[in-house]
């Protein structure tokens, strides 16, 4: 019984070692990863969409065809892309002018993600996530069928490291009981 303990333990052991000195995949996600070879060409043929090109050139020049997912930017955020967070004060007139101003736009967002999750247990009361990759979204913004703006933006290096204690796990339980059902304990 004792020596089937002590393996146990041993094994545990070595267990834990492997756990704290290798990082385990725990997920992967890639969004259009074929379209360029790495975020530096991303930004470079960004870099060559020039003001005025048609909608047919700036998807040419991307390598975007039909099969790749891309999404249609509204109104709003076409508006926060050309203009950021801003607020809009001003008479009624001037106002819907902008409206019909910014009705004539279009624009589309393309992700480019590739994301590596990974985690090990460093002790025996925590987890270590690393979060690798890059993560880019290419904004297009078009004035009557026209490029008007052409954005990349996010992060080209992603390198997140985040330490969670078990207790933290445990800790939005505890907030969330009652005061009342606190005193019932007392």
């Amino acid at each position: 019984m004792v020596r089937a303990n002590l393996c146990l333990a041993v094994l545990a052991a070595f267990l834990a070692a492997g756990c704290a000195n290798s990082p385990l995949p725990l997920r992967k996600k890639e969004v259009n990863t074929t379209l360029f070879r790495d975020p530096a060409e991303a930004e470079e043929r960004v870099g060559t969409l020039a003001p005025g090109m048609s909608e047919k050139e700036y998807f040419s020049i991307l390598g975007i065809t039909p099969k790749v997912p891309y999404t249609i930017l509204s109104i709003k955020e076409i508006q926060f892309y050309l203009y950021g967070d801003s607020k809009l004060h001003g008479p009624l007139e001037e106002l819907e002018e902008f409206r019909r101003r910014l009705a004539g736009f279009s624009g589309y967002s393309i992700e480019y993600r590739a994301l590596d999750l990974a985690g090990w247990f460093p002790g025996p009361t925590s987890f270590t996530r690393l979060l690798t990759g890059h993560d880019l979204l290419i904004i297009g913004l078009f004035d009557k069928g026209r490029l008007a703006k052409a954005l990349l933006v996010g992060k080209k290096v992603v390198n997140e490291r985040e330490r969670i204690y078990i207790w933290d796990l445990f800790g939005g339980l505890v907030k969330d009981v009652p005061a009342s059902a606190i005193g019932a304990f007392k």
